[in-house]
Formats: C-alpha cells, structure tokens, sequence
C-alpha cells in the first residue's frame, strides 16, 4: 500500500466520523424545533413562519457560502467555522425572549449552519479517485447517527424537557466542529489540479447558471413541502408536550 493510498484511508476513516456527529447533532434540533417552539408559546401560525423564513435564510445563504468558498478555495474552513457559529448560535435561543427575537435566533441558527451542505463537495473531490460506493457508504453514516442520537434525545428530552435542546445541540454541534477540525485538512493538501478537456462559453456558462437557478428552486419547494409534511404531524400533540415542558 503506497503513501497516497494510505493517506486516503486515514481521510475516509475520519470522513466516517465527521458524517455520524453532524447527523448526531442535528438529530438532537431539527426534529424538535416545532415542539420547542410551541413550548415557547408559538402558535402553528407563527412556528410554520419561523421555520420558513429559516429555511428562506438558509437557501440564500447556503449559495452565499459556496460562492465565497469557489472564490477563496476553502470550503474546510467554511464547515469548521459553521459548527462554532452555530455552538453559539444554538446558545442564544434561550435568551431571546419574544416571538420576534426567538424567530430571529432561529433564523440565525440555520443560516450559521448552512455551510454543512458543502462537506458533501469536499468529500466528493476526496473520493474522486475512490469506488463510487466510498461516498454511499460514508453518508450512510449520517444516516446512522441521526437515527440513534434521535432516539436518545428524545428519551432525554421527554424526562427532563425540552428546555435542554439548545444546550445539547451545542455540545454536539461543538463536538462536531472540533473533530472537523482535526479531520478535514486545508485544501491544498487534498486538491490535485485537475485539467479541463471541454471550454465553456459565456453563452454555455449562462446556460448553466440558469439550470442551476432552476434546479435549486426546485429543491427548496421540494424541501419546504417535506419539511411541512414531516413537522405538522407534532402538532396534534403540542399542548401536552408544552404541558411537560
């Protein structure tokens, strides 16, 4: 086994890792944002606005992110520095003390951590040389973290209440970021020039601009209705669940 080859196992071995705590994490907020929020006293009304200028803010800045990553190269940084701001982030929901100010810390929340979407392009140009199923088997991962770490936090959160999210997801979400750190190296390490066999047009450019506007419209209606179908459902139980906490 030569030294490259050695390099991308340890890079993999730490990608594993890096997808199982960020599912972890976000398993321990996401799903309970709308129960927060009604135990906060927010009516359906107000709870489906907070979570759709949330999603809203982070669309937006999701392309912002990348777009300053393209420019800069470093997209590591980017996630690194996500889990730190949405640490802090998280920590500033239970100091906000109307609708408006939770509302907005909420929103900050999701546009903080809106640059974990980019760990699947920094492991995709990790794996470019690896078996297609490498990536599968990686993000599986996430999948895993998110189904165990929901079932713990929502144990935890029914005995002692919901009051505990922010905080937990703080510690998960730091935790995260600190293996990030450790796991993902600047890009210059990883990132070997790769020649470009076809030139694109400005007309071919514009083409695909338009494209990618079209296809990433498509995706927030598509998340917007499975957001809305997966955190209606509480709803019918939010009053006993706002008793609780």
């Amino acid at each position: 086994m030569t030294e490259a080859t050695r390099e991308v196992e340890r890079s993999i071995r730490g990608l594993n890792w890096t997808y199982a705590l960020i599912g972890a994490a976000d398993a321990t907020l996401l799903p309970y944002i709308p129960l927060y929020l009604a135990a906060r006293h927010l009516d359906v009304l107000a709870i489906g606005l907070v979570l759709a200028v949330a999603a809203a803010g982070s669309f937006v800045a999701g392309l912002a992110w990348a777009y300053l990553a393209d420019r800069t190269g470093k997209p590591e940084g980017a996630v690194i520095g996500a889990g730190a701001a949405a640490a802090v982030a998280s920590l500033l929901i239970p100091l906000s003390g109307n609708v408006v100010g939770l509302g907005a810390v909420i929103a900050i929340l999701f546009i903080a951590r809106a640059p974990f979407a980019m760990l699947d392009s920094i492991t995709l140009q990790r794996l470019r040389e690896t078996s297609r199923t490498r990536y599968a088997r990686i993000r599986l991962r996430m999948s895993g973290g998110w189904a165990i770490s929901a079932v713990i936090a929502g144990a935890g959160y029914q005995v002692a209440g919901l009051r505990l999210m922010p905080f937990v997801y703080a510690a998960m979400v730091a935790v995260f970021g600190l293996w990030a750190r450790r796991t993902l190296r600047p890009a210059g390490e990883h990132r070997a020039p790769v020649a470009l066999t076809t030139t694109i047009t400005p007309r071919g450019l514009q083409t695909v601009t338009l494209a990618m506007l079209g296809l990433s419209g498509v995706c927030l209606l598509l998340g917007v209705s499975s957001a809305a179908a997966r955190t209606s459902s509480p709803f019918a139980s939010t009053s006993s669940a706002a008793a609780r906490c």
